[in-house]
């Protein structure tokens, strides 16, 4: 029943008026409350997200850079183990040409000297003495009879005047030298100096038969 009261009409009319306005203001506030919560929660799964990445991307890269630095060792310690092997093989080579002696170190020297000679100017060999200093270990003979003639014979340099000298060998400088009478030209062919000389060459050569792949 309405009361008969306008005033107390009013005053209920403007009470539900305003728990309706209220009611609409705790809505909207509890929706837009709700909207930020849910913007704060995306926002820091998505910063999470990212997070993870970065952290995920970070982990590769090192993980690469490990890898690659690893595979670089690995790469540097097998090139020095066979560069010790093809070391050994070229020592074990040295040490087997200290050991010519009598008619097989002479051959050896005649080829040695021939090579070397080859290698001057004809101008030079046909005026000028040539010395061939021959290395020989502490004791050593080594019978130089008719040794010019064989080097001028394997040289095919007839007009060659070689003057053949004995040298003592310090240390393990076997094989010859090469000078000319006036100095101007010096060839070391000994074998120490063929094997530096030659170094690379023989680490080619040697390479595929020691390492050949089964």
């Amino acid at each position: 029943m309405a009361s008969d009261n306008p005033q107390a009409v009013l005053s209920e009319e403007i009470l539900a008026d305003a728990r309706r306005q209220a009611e609409r203001v705790i809505n909207r506030a509890r929706a837009e409350a709700e909207h930020i919560l849910a913007a704060a929660r995306a926002e820091a799964q998505a910063e999470t997200e990212r997070s993870l990445a970065s952290a995920r991307a970070r982990g590769a890269r090192r993980a690469q850079m490990i890898l690659a630095s690893t595979e670089l060792e690995v790469a540097r310690r097998k090139l020095a183990a066979r560069q010790e092997i093809l070391d050994a093989a070229l020592a074990a080579a040295r040490d087997q040409l200290l050991a010519l002696t009598g008619a097989d170190y002479r051959r050896v020297i005649v080829a040695l000297a021939a090579e070397a000679i080859r290698g001057l100017p004809a101008d030079l060999v046909g005026t000028a003495p040539i010395r061939v200093s021959v290395g020989v270990a502490s004791g050593e003979m080594l019978d130089v009879a008719g040794l010019a003639g064989e080097i001028a014979v394997a040289a095919a340099r007839p007009e060659l005047q070689a003057q053949i000298a004995i040298t003592p060998a310090v240390g393990a400088p076997r094989g010859v030298v090469i000078e000319a009478a006036d100095g101007r030209i010096r060839w070391d062919n000994t074998f120490a100096a063929r094997l530096r000389r030659n170094r690379a060459a023989l680490n080619r050569l040697l390479a595929p038969i020691l390492f050949a792949e089964p």
